[in-house]
């Protein structure tokens, strides 16, 4: 499941850019710049109105499924050990089987970061992985992965274990898409200087952006799958999220759904 809307500064908003670019209905080009503006809002209405998805501008499963298309593989990785993800949509297996979400559910594991890297590279499909997101506790450059608790090395993502942590993260990089991102949805994990040292590390490492958010994640139901507040985006290298949706733009999406008729006149980009 994916939601999206406007205000939204993410990675998946700029793949969605690129694939509405290429469908007949939006009517016009929209910049490809990862920022989920009145333009983009505009093109997903008309979409979805075309499509009899009902009237609105958000983002959901249906409309990336039609737009993006359905064979990019989205990963959640869960920490079953935090008790409050119990009561998360995330976890009803039957609920999200439509949606072609692989959701992996880690328990309770001392030094539990290596299997958890291990079980993604293991039920990734090599290549196709468009979004991988890990929910659980977190802190300021801290993501909990295996354990429900800081403090327990080993079973968290932290800036602090250095280069070799890092390296390691290097497994997962085949598994994505040329455009695929990362997300954290931890409380607090992209905050400070320790929260952007951490994406950084990652982005570098895993060669595609990484997002973290700047506040407490409630969670719980639905919003599991969505960022409650303000988050920070790393593209490798330091590059920024115009920037790299701007390249993501230029790239000739592979089976799209939907293809703008040959001739078809183009329209001046929109934000």
């Amino acid at each position: 499941m994916i939601t999206l809307r406007r205000g939204d500064r993410l990675p998946t908003v700029a793949v969605l850019q690129s694939y509405l670019n290429q469908v007949p209905s939006t009517a016009e080009y929209l910049s490809v710049d990862g920022i989920f503006g009145r333009y983009t809002a505009g093109a997903v209405e008309r979409f979805r109105s075309a499509n009899r998805l009902g009237r609105s501008e958000i983002v959901d499963y249906e409309v990336w499924r039609r737009v993006v298309g359905a064979e990019w593989q989205i990963i959640d990785s869960v920490d079953r050990t935090d008790h409050d993800s119990r009561r998360h949509a995330i976890l009803d297996h039957e609920d999200l089987a439509p949606y072609g979400q692989t959701v992996l559910e880690q328990f309770g594991l001392s030094q539990g970061a290596p299997v958890v890297l291990s079980t993604i590279h293991s039920r990734a499909r090599i290549g196709q992985v468009v979004l991988l997101r890990f929910h659980g506790h977190g802190g300021p450059g801290e993501m909990i992965v295996s354990s429900g608790r800081s403090g327990n090395r080993g079973s968290s993502f932290d800036h602090r274990y250095g280069a070799g942590f890092f390296e390691a993260l290097r497994v997962l990089r085949p598994i994505f898409a040329s455009f695929g991102s990362v997300e954290m949805h931890g409380c607090r994990v992209g905050q400070g200087a320790a929260g952007r040292a951490l994406l950084s590390g990652m982005a570098n490492a895993l060669g595609v952006p990484v997002t973290g958010a700047l506040r407490s994640q409630l969670g719980g139901g639905r919003t599991t799958f969505k960022f409650e507040g303000p988050t920070v985006t790393i593209c490798p290298g330091g590059e920024s999220l115009p920037n790299w949706s701007r390249r993501v733009g230029t790239v000739s999406m592979p089976r799209p759904l939907l293809h703008r008729p040959a001739g078809a006149p183009a329209a001046r980009p929109r934000p």
